[in-house]
């Protein structure tokens, strides 16, 4: 893939290093390399603490939550709902799949005390 040829070959800045393997998971996700789109998208997350890795470990939620491993799911929907983010909407979407998920897994109140120390 050309983005994870790109960042590896290259002395990028780790911003866009970052950026590079981002889209690279987004390409591999689409093309059904769910594995090489995990790879990539868990390289993003100690290079960027901001958005971009905020939204990488959204990605890794719903790669881990259509896979069907929602306890690995719930785990990244929550370092993103407990988290200081930086964008609301994250929060918010992250916070909207962790009860799904949830309640998927079969274990809603799991999340209550989660969603109870948010809501106060």
């Amino acid at each position: 893939m050309a983005y994870e040829a790109l960042s590896r070959a290259l002395e990028l800045p780790a911003a866009e290093r970052a950026l590079a393997d981002f889209r690279s998971a987004e390409l591999a996700r689409a093309g059904g390399q769910l594995g090489r789109a995990r790879a990539a998208f868990l390289r993003v997350l100690p290079v960027d603490a901001g958005d971009l890795g905020q939204r990488a470990r959204l990605e890794l939620g719903h790669l881990e939550r259509r896979a069907g491993r929602y306890e690995v799911a719930s785990r990244y929907y929550e370092e993103l709902v407990l988290g200081a983010s930086e964008t609301p909407y994250l929060h918010d979407e992250a916070l909207f799949w962790l009860a799904r998920v949830r309640r998927l897994a079969r274990t809603p109140c799991a999340a209550l005390p989660l969603l109870r120390a948010l809501l106060t």
